[in-house]
């Protein structure tokens, strides 16, 4: 709801979830497989994955749209993202899930079990944007600007 509220873009604010929602569904498909079952820890997770997770997604909106009102192709936008917010979004993956990981050394198992999924989440969180995001971006740009032009939550076609 407040991406929502921030972006004023159902479609924009969908895509941005979908890196973080997916990171969950691996998470729990994962504990399924394991045949691990739902703790405190590992219920409590998925919502602070959300929370923390959707940071990626949109350091790398905001940059790639920096980069598209600037009138660079889609591509070129991508490779300018990485090159500009690709090291800090790499840097904030690297601490967040190594301060989480601390956890898991505690003696205390769910926050040892939390540590361990919120690693992993982050980790994950910023793989399933980087793979997913730009593609959803792109496609949501070729079906039109919409309500969010330059500035917006997106950035006008410049007809690549």
């Amino acid at each position: 709801l407040l991406l929502l509220a921030a972006l004023r873009s159902v479609r924009l604010s969908l895509a941005l979830m979908i890196p973080v929602l997916a990171t969950n569904l691996l998470l729990f498909a994962g504990l399924g497989y394991a045949r691990l079952p739902l703790g405190i820890a590992s219920s409590m997770f998925a919502a602070l994955t959300l929370g923390a997770g959707i940071d990626f997604a949109l350091h790398y909106m905001i940059a790639w749209q920096r980069e598209r009102r600037r009138g660079l192709s889609q591509d070129e936008a991508v490779q300018a993202t990485l090159r500009t917010a690709g090291r800090g979004l790499r840097w904030n993956a690297t601490v967040l899930a190594f301060g989480f990981a601390v956890l898991a050394v505690s003696a205390v198992r769910p926050n040892a079990s939390l540590g361990l999924l919120l690693g992993v989440a982050m980790v994950l969180s910023y793989t399933t944007t980087l793979l997913f995001l730009p593609e959803l971006l792109r496609r949501g740009e070729r079906r039109g600007p919409g309500r969010h032009g330059p500035g917006r939550g997106g950035a006008r076609s410049t007809g690549s």
